[in-house]
């Protein structure tokens, strides 16, 4: 037994001999998170279906997102809640590397579209004589598809090479072995550091952009100004970037302190928050929208109240109220006209009589 395997025996032990409070609390917690990633995501992905004025360029990216997040709440995120359940894996060696294969495809995903939408804002604030002859419908579209399918080739060269996805108690996930460095440095080289760098450069260029043409209040050299929308796009797409960046940051140097040691040197507590930060990652996004994006909260509503899951106090007395009293009109009505329309032949009976 080497010692990253002896570590792992550790984490399972402590997993399985958790008090029950504990337990309580982090299947809780852990399952709001599940809720929240599934319907938010479901509702960003229904929202821009019913409202054609949300499907911008802009927002392509926000779906494929979307996809990613939506993707972690129906897959990776159940197994994980009922491994915190059940205290341990359950689920055999095939469902195991069928997690890990797809946890690597969605995270890869999410941070290429994650760096295409701060090249996106680039274009869009920076250089937006270009923006339109570069940020077509379908070139759009065939960038998020090149994403995807990037993102789908590294882990099944893993998979092919002979390597391996095992489950870390800690993590409450099936990831990669610690002895496959070359493909820890591979994913955090490509999907990490190229993304990271393209998504500092463009936001740099794009608030210094911003920042110099509010001093001078007027059109710049070009003729071309910001406008008030694609800075509101701006400031939502980059507020979503810092939260991805909080949460993985931290992920990712526990990664790498694994990586350098050679075995898996962190606490239980400290794989757990590892775990819930990749969660809040894909929970939180739908939030951002619905608190930053006018036309996103009002259809997130809209759908809410057709669904029946959110209805205004008052609103049903008030609709029964006034049915009753159209309803009340509306005989009083009819009884008023079927009185006017007798009434002549009962003064003809009346006259005959006298």
């Amino acid at each position: 037994m080497n010692v990253s395997e002896s570590s792992l025996d550790v984490l399972a032990a402590e997993l399985a001999s958790r008090r029950s409070f504990l337990k309580v609390i982090e299947c809780v917690v852990f399952g709001i998170l599940l809720l929240t990633t599934v319907i938010g995501n479901l509702l960003t992905l229904l929202t821009v279906y019913r409202n054609k004025r949300l499907r911008t360029i802009p927002n392509f990216f926000v779906i494929s997102l979307a996809i990613s997040d939506l993707g972690m709440g129906l897959t990776c995120m159940p197994l994980s809640f009922s491994v915190l359940v059940k205290s341990s894996w359950l689920y055999g060696d095939v469902m195991c590397q069928f997690e890990g294969y797809v946890a690597i495809i969605l995270a890869a995903a999410s941070t290429q579209t994650l760096a295409a939408m701060a090249v996106n804002r680039y274009f869009g604030i920076v250089k937006c004589l270009l923006y339109r002859s570069y940020f077509t419908t379908k070139r759009t579209i065939g960038l998020i598809l090149v994403i995807w399918i990037s993102s789908v080739v590294p882990p099944f060269i893993y998979l092919v090479a002979g390597d391996i996805f095992i489950f870390h108690p800690g993590k409450l996930f099936c990831y990669l072995e610690l002895s496959a460095g070359w493909f820890t440095a591979f994913l955090v080289g490509v999907y990490v550091g190229i993304p990271s760098a393209a998504i500092i450069f463009c936001y740099t260029k794009v608030f210094q952009t911003i920042n110099a043409r509010n001093k001078r209040y007027k059109k710049d050299s070009n003729g071309d100004t910001v406008s008030v929308e694609e800075i509101k796009i701006t400031r939502t797409l980059f507020v979503i970037v810092v939260f991805y960046m909080i949460c993985w940051t931290p992920v990712l140097i526990v990664d790498l302190v694994d990586l350098f040691f050679g075995r898996y040197a962190s606490p239980r507590e400290i794989y757990l928050a590892y775990t819930f930060l990749v969660s809040v990652s894909s929970a939180v996004n739908p939030v951002i929208y619905g608190v930053m994006n006018q036309s996103f909260r009002k259809e997130f509503l809209s759908i809410l109240q057709i669904l029946n899951c959110f209805k205004p106090r008052g609103n049903g007395k008030a609709a029964q109220s006034s049915s009753g009293v159209q309803k009340q009109t509306k005989e009083i009505e009819l009884s008023e006209t079927s009185t006017k329309s007798k009434s002549p032949h009962i003064l003809r009976r009346a006259k005959i009589k006298t």
